[in-house]
């Protein structure tokens, strides 16, 4: 595999990461470091949400009785059918099926990606304020047409 071919599907995490509702910090703090004479350099993270940055969020997290981490296993986790869709938005819609015609995405689909762009607003207060989101019935029409696994987007949430 051509290293130079791979992108990164994340960002990385630090003080300046955007937060859902902006209502957390990540905070980094150097709890040792070599050039200060310690054996090692180590440091103590701090958020107070796991809806910050990339990550997943299992049924659990919008139903009582949902799945969660735990009731997975790692083959969960790989996806043999990716597809990317690009619905480029600069403000807050819905995107609906005049966005994504659902009849374009081969019906082996089991990861789903959506690229907005709307990522390139990650330091302006409309990204954690103002997105997009995707209609319930576009949401629908994925869920009873394919057998995806998971769905992955560029937005804060989906709320």
């Amino acid at each position: 595999m051509n290293k130079n071919k791979l992108i990164y599907l994340s960002h990385f995490i630090n003080e300046q990461t955007p937060t859902y509702g902006n209502r957390n910090r990540f905070v980094n703090k150097l709890k040792s470091c070599i050039t200060e004479g310690d054996t090692c350099n180590e440091s103590e993270w701090n958020f107070t949400t796991n809806h910050i940055g990339t990550h997943v969020d299992f049924p659990n997290h919008f139903y009582e009785n949902g799945d969660s981490l735990s009731d997975y296993i790692p083959k969960d986790f790989i996806f043999n059918n990716i597809y990317l869709i690009e619905v480029f938005c600069n403000k807050s819609k819905l995107i609906d099926s005049n966005d994504i015609n659902v009849e374009n995405i081969p019906k082996n689909t089991d990861f789903l990606i959506i690229k907005t762009n709307f990522e390139k607003f990650r330091n302006e207060n409309k990204f954690w304020n103002d997105y997009p989101s995707f209609s319930s019935d576009l949401i629908k029409d994925l869920k009873d047409i394919f057998n995806l696994k998971a769905i992955g987007f560029d937005l804060i949430s989906l709320t």
